[in-house]
């Protein structure tokens, strides 16, 4: 049985050496290779430029972020400072009463300061995200324009 299997596959082997292809077939096999190796640069060099965008993209998030977290730590020393300052001035006064006094009117100016801190964060992370998403929407519409003019 083995030896029937290897005699037809050594006739197919041999009948296949013999065989050619037409040559408008490999004509057309080879510009077809020859044209999708062509596309394939083309999105390949597409998609590296697409791909730049987007680190863009992520190192401005980056830069926001460290923006953000600038702002943050930066009103935290102000605040802690502010208090710190407070109980050695609270301290000094001698008086409890005045400390006391002091204590409310500290309090109150810090809870304002807090609210306006508030607000600066708020606003400052509304810019951020709407400059994200300009930037985002922007690569995006520039990826599907570049992506339709390759097709």
């Amino acid at each position: 049985m083995n030896q029937r299997i290897n005699e037809a596959v050594g006739e197919i082997l041999e009948s296949a050496k013999k065989s050619e292809l037409p040559k408008t077939v490999e004509d057309a096999v080879l510009d077809s290779v020859n044209k999708s190796q062509e596309a394939s640069a083309k999105w390949i060099a597409l998609l590296k430029d697409v791909s730049k965008d987007y680190e863009g993209l992520v190192a401005k998030a980056g830069a926001n972020a460290r923006a953000i977290n600038d702002r943050v730590l930066d009103n935290a020393a102000k605040n802690s400072q502010a208090v710190l300052d407070h109980a050695a001035a609270a301290v000094k006064t001698g008086d409890v009463n005045a400390a006391v006094k002091g204590q409310f009117e500290f309090v109150s100016a810090q809870l304002g300061i807090w609210n306006d801190q508030q607000v600066e964060l708020l606003d400052l992370s509304s810019k951020i995200a709407n400059d994200m998403l300009e930037a985002t929407s922007k690569a995006t519409n520039s990826t599907i324009e570049r992506f339709s003019a390759t097709i």
